[in-house]
């Protein structure tokens, strides 16, 4: 499976500076739903990148990694 899921963002708004995906398969089935923190989220094979503001006005960069059983 690997880094063919597709992420679809949601119109739910879960938290403030979050955003809700859908995630599908390569068939199209959809397999589960993700909350991300950040105002920029990138994806790239089986990690997710999100930027976030932090309160103090410095900028974090959180990298998850996708592991599916």
């Amino acid at each position: 499976m690997g880094d063919k899921w597709l992420f679809i963002q949601t119109y739910d708004e879960p938290n403030e500076g979050s955003s809700m995906y859908d995630i599908f398969d390569t068939n199209g089935e959809f397999i589960g739903r993700i909350e991300l923190e950040g105002y920029q989220v990138k994806f790239k094979g089986d990690s997710v990148y999100c930027l976030k503001q932090k309160d103090s006005g410095y900028k974090e960069l959180v990298v998850y990694k996708m592991i599916w059983d």
